[in-house]
């Protein structure tokens, strides 16, 4: 099965089914996400203030 056949069979599929395989990947990449900014923060060391970092990265204001 080659990339194009990979497309055009996800878009056959179901739709939901393709917007909750869409929603799995968002979260794995979240986690990801957070892992590896929990990792820079300790490789730089941040380290118990991981968490603390984390937050002000994500912070709005």
């Amino acid at each position: 099965m080659n990339l194009v056949e990979v497309v055009r069979w996800r878009l056959i599929r179901d739709r939901k089914a393709v917007a909750l395989d869409y929603l799995f990947w968002l979260i794995v990449g979240l986690i990801v996400l957070v892992i590896g900014v929990s990792a820079i923060a300790i490789l730089t060391g941040k380290g118990q203030g991981a968490v603390e970092y984390i937050k002000d990265l994500f912070k709005w204001s």
